[in-house]
């Protein structure tokens, strides 16, 4: 019993945790993306200058990156933390100088994370089963294990489109 208690309170000490960290990381890039308006209007970019423009990309995508974070922290998806690699290693390959092997190996990891999201079902990152895949579920023709771990994304998928027909169906009602 007191285990138990033990596991309750430490799941709630990390679940504020994380809200915590959230908000500070949501108002960091808030800040951080204010303080790049004006800095765009006093953007004079030229062929001499180009590193000028190289660094406001870099501060660009190092808020893209932050907000992919944010998003990871608060959806709790396999989907999100592969975005936040993606967003990371797209900013490296851009933004900075570098080698042609660094750039071959940048884009195999990309390559690899597209694997990941087409080959492992990953629906929050925006892939679903195929029907194939979905009618096997429901004839029982596969092995119980795999089953069981693609019966769960498929009712996580379901959920999700539920949701998002939900939410279109409010913006269809009038407002009285």
């Amino acid at each position: 019993m007191r285990h138990f208690k033990v596991r309750n309170v430490m799941s709630v000490a990390t679940e504020i945790i994380e809200v915590v960290l959230g908000i500070m990381l949501t108002l960091a890039v808030a800040f951080c993306a204010i303080q790049l308006i004006p800095e765009l209007f006093h953007l004079h970019v030229s062929i001499e200058r180009i590193d000028v423009f190289r660094e406001y990309l870099e501060a660009i995508f190092t808020l893209v990156i932050g907000v992919e974070a944010l998003r990871m922290i608060y959806k709790h998806s396999p989907g999100s933390a592969i975005e936040v690699l993606l967003y990371a290693i797209a900013r490296e390959l851009i933004v900075k100088e570098t080698t042609p092997l660094e750039n071959l190996l940048s884009i195999i990891s990309i390559a690899i994370l597209f694997a990941v999201r087409k080959f492992l079902f990953v629906p929050a990152f925006g892939a679903h089963l195929p029907s194939s895949v979905r009618d096997m579920i429901k004839n029982k023709t596969l092995s119980p294990d795999v089953a069981e771990m693609l019966e769960s994304a498929v009712i996580q998928e379901e959920e999700e489109d539920g949701e998002e027909e939900e939410a279109e169906k409010a913006q269809e009602l009038p407002a009285r």
